[in-house]
């Protein structure tokens, strides 16, 4: 598995509305939201990319400045057309030149090294390998080449949960129950720092 070539795709293009502002470059232990997912997969993977959408300007602007580190940004400038077509534009910029593609969201905070460890361990580049929790499949997920496909033709809001629970694919399941932790408020911001 270590020798296979797979890039990190995180998705970050949402207006996150429910949040009023650009959450991606919320704070947390010093460094910016999306930051702290990079350094989670950094090492582990051949390339990190984000896809952006709402916020694109805001998040290159730290790109530059240097407060985001370790990423290459793809712009999906029909980022209103939801998550799906965001995973679609940012799978497609990348599936000729990776064996895999392995799904985050920027706002998964509570994932660490061992969970992404967990899935490519278990990733044989045919395969799906996935997340598993509140009992459902879900993101962070692997996909490897013969999936790519698949995912360049989501579109609309559903992302790949939709792929994952369809039935059809042979998937593996990785228990990560930190997944189910994610930032949509304010609110929920500050509980996650005070919990740190």
């Amino acid at each position: 598995m270590h020798d296979m070539n797979i890039a990190a795709l995180i998705m970050a293009a949402g207006e996150s509305s429910r949040f009023r502002g650009c959450k991606h470059l919320a704070m947390i232990d010093d460094a910016p939201m999306l930051q702290g997912v990079v350094n989670q997969v950094h090492g582990m993977v051949a390339k990190t990319y984000a896809v952006t959408g709402a916020w694109h300007n805001e998040i290159e602007e730290a790109v530059l400045d240097g407060e985001l580190r370790g990423l290459q940004l793809i712009h999906n400038h029909a980022w209103r057309r939801g998550l799906g077509h965001s995973i679609a534009v940012g799978v497609a910029a990348l599936a000729s030149k990776f064996d895999g593609v392995m799904i985050l969201l920027a706002d998964q905070v509570a994932i660490q090294r061992e969970d992404i460890a967990a899935l490519l361990s278990q990733f044989d580049g045919q395969s799906i390998v996935c997340g598993v929790y509140a009992d459902r499949r879900g993101v962070p997920a692997v996909f490897g080449a013969p999936h790519l496909s698949l995912l360049q033709k989501l579109d609309g809001d559903r992302g790949a949960r939709l792929l994952l629970n369809s039935g059809e694919l042979p998937i593996i399941e990785c228990p990560m129950p930190r997944a189910a932790i994610d930032i949509d408020t304010r609110q929920g911001l500050e509980n996650w720092r005070a919990q740190l």
